[in-house]
């Protein structure tokens, strides 16, 4: 995958993403790229090489040996419409299809505070162990691997895991906005 496909502040991570033996992100706006169906990134994405990258970062999913991925998404994604209802119903049914198959540990985070959460993160550990982290600022975005700011975002992704659904309650929720909001 080549990085200079990404914009500046995005283009390191990919490659840490791709080599990853664990991928850990938070959103609380969209579905995180990494779990994003071609229609929903169309949305979001106007050129068609950020489309096909964005989708081709899914190859991880695939792997053998597959990366551990956990992610935590703000309720809001459920109920947030990108492209109308039949995108949001596919990308949604497809989020519960990959939770209920074990390949990516998704939880739920409720709308109310939680400490220490100030936007989104992504954070990929390598192979040897190094840790990549990506912050999603207002006007792009800033990886590191300043072992300050890691301890950081990990210390806050388990805060987050902490107040977050469980499995199970994040697949029936997930459940009940597509039949209540998508259907």
């Amino acid at each position: 995958m080549k990085s200079d496909k990404y914009p500046k502040h995005f283009a390191s991570y990919p490659k840490a993403e791709q080599s990853a033996i664990m991928v850990r992100a938070y959103e609380e706006r969209l579905v995180p790229g990494l779990l994003q169906k071609e229609a929903y990134a169309r949305v979001l994405l106007r050129d068609e090489d950020a489309v096909k990258n964005r989708i081709r970062r899914q190859e991880i999913l695939h792997r053998n040996p597959s990366p551990i991925i956990s992610i935590i998404m703000d309720e809001t994604v459920l109920y947030r419409e990108v492209g109308g209802p039949e995108v949001m119903k596919e990308q949604l049914e497809y989020l519960h299809e990959l939770s209920s198959q074990g390949k990516v540990q998704l939880q739920i985070a409720p709308i109310r505070y939680i400490r220490n959460i100030w936007g989104p993160f992504h954070i990929a550990t390598r192979p040897d162990h190094k840790q990549v982290a990506y912050a999603i600022k207002a006007w792009g975005g800033e990886t590191t691997t300043d072992p300050d700011e890691i301890a950081m975002v990990n210390e806050t992704f388990v805060i987050l895991q902490s107040e977050a659904l469980n499995a199970t309650d994040t697949r029936t929720l997930i459940r009940k906005a597509i039949d209540e909001r998508w259907t």
